[in-house]
């Protein structure tokens, strides 16, 4: 006779089995974690695009007033 064992979902405090045999989150917390790395790249990739643009002004800016 096979043991079978039930895999949690990793999430704190989430007591759900998992949907696959090799998933760490529930289904529920798979989306969510899902759509949060999506929206995380979006923000990094427009703050990757404004970082050097407001740099390169406010060294402009310093320069102008150091002369």
């Amino acid at each position: 006779m096979k043991k079978t064992t039930v895999k949690k979902c990793k999430y704190p405090k989430c007591h759900k089995e998992t949907y696959k045999n090799h998933g760490l989150f529930c289904l529920e917390h798979s989306r969510k974690m899902k759509e949060n790395g999506e929206k995380a790249g979006k923000v990094l990739a427009v703050a990757t695009a404004t970082v050097p643009i407001a740099f390169k002004t406010v060294t402009n800016v310093i320069k102008q007033i150091k002369k």
